[in-house]
């Protein structure tokens, strides 16, 4: 693996202006997949020689690493190392911005990633977290992983599982009437292979940025993030997706890691369905689903007083894997009730360490 740093600098470049909360580590490598290259993250907890467990994020569609700065603080101030990457085709990561060619590349990425801090934490449990796209990533790959080595993984934590797409995120050409046509599975899937073939990256659905959180300084945040595609999703990432949520839906039964479900009642990228899909059919035995009433598709990055309530829920989690393994879990479905959704506030996002990759560019191909 490469793990030559092109951003060597710029760390301590951006220190005087940015409180760091912890050290952090920023790196190109090289994917041994598809040969591209990747921009990875390290969030390290302070003053820790080994961490309570190595937990990596995998981020959605369109977005990136950086937009989990606070999730990750929240992770470290714990005692856990947080470590994950710019898909291929997203943020400072190589490939064309928002074309996913084939999902099995970030499956492989993530796979990668995960082997190489194995060998640096031999004996520390580690946890994927998902969100959206990202839950797909995550389900494939874990249930590799558990195959490859049954002893890694100790648990997996889905947000806003994308299993069942919503009208915010599918509707075709951004029509809303035509959403009913991602309702059947056959004409969803010959049209979108069809429209992959014709024209991969041409525009399959916009994404309603107001659909994803209801914190209006979040939206502003990431109108105003270089690193955010705000494009529509693309005909052939969109085909990646339906084929291998048709696959995650055939391979549910073989899923028998530990998992935290979460998604937000109000939730029109993905609907909350696709939760209850994947916790009413995964083979696991210890698992738990949270539905946050009020909530859209974002909840890290939620108003402030419901981010911490999922942040409590993730924490909660964590905690029983680690100690427990999950042998005094208690299988349970929930809608968490008491969210409170008052106010637009909501704390400024941990993106000011963001303002050291701000300048950046995307990476060439």
């Amino acid at each position: 693996m490469d793990v030559s740093n092109p951003l060597n600098g710029c760390l301590e470049q951006h220190r005087t202006e940015v409180p760091w909360e912890e050290p952090q580590q920023a790196a190109y490598v090289i994917s041994e997949t598809h040969g591209g290259r990747l921009f990875t993250r390290t969030w390290i907890p302070k003053d820790c020689v080994t961490p309570a467990s190595c937990i990596f994020l995998a981020h959605g569609v369109n977005e990136h690493i950086g937009r989990y700065c606070d999730l990750a603080h929240s992770l470290t101030a714990k005692g856990h190392k947080v470590f994950g990457h710019d898909h291929w085709g997203h943020g400072l990561s190589g490939g064309h911005r928002g074309d996913v060619e084939d999902l099995n590349y970030l499956i492989g990425d993530l796979k990668q990633l995960i082997a190489a801090q194995r060998d640096n934490h031999r004996g520390v449990p580690f946890f994927i977290i998902g969100h959206s796209m990202g839950t797909i990533v995550a389900f494939h790959a874990a249930l590799e992983l558990s195959s490859e080595a049954p002893s890694l993984l100790h648990g997996v934590i889905f947000s806003g599982c994308a299993l069942v797409p919503g009208p915010a995120a599918a509707s075709p050409f951004g029509v809303r009437f035509l959403f009913c046509l991602t309702k059947s599975e056959w004409a969803s899937s010959a049209i979108g292979g069809l429209m992959a073939r014709l024209d991969p990256r041409g525009p399959l659905a916009p994404v309603v940025e107001s659909e994803l959180t209801r914190d209006t300084k979040e939206l502003k945040a990431l109108q105003r993030d270089p690193l955010h595609n705000r494009g529509p999703l693309l005909n052939r990432t969109g085909n990646q997706l339906l084929h291998k949520c048709r696959e995650m839906k055939e391979r549910l039964p073989h899923f028998t890691l530990p998992f935290l479900a979460m998604h937000g009642a109000a939730d029109t990228i993905t609907y909350p369905e696709g939760s209850r899909f994947l916790f009413e059919h995964a083979g696991s035995t210890v698992k738990t689903l949270k539905i946050f009433p009020a909530l859209y598709h974002e909840i890290f990055l939620e108003t402030a007083a419901d981010r911490e309530a999922v942040l409590r829920d993730v924490h909660a989690f964590l905690e029983d894997a680690v100690w427990n393994k999950g042998d005094t879990l208690v299988e349970e479905e929930q809608d968490t009730r008491g969210a409170t959704g008052a106010g637009e506030g909501g704390r400024e996002r941990g993106d000011k360490d963001m303002k050291a990759f701000a300048g950046l560019r995307q990476a060439p191909m």
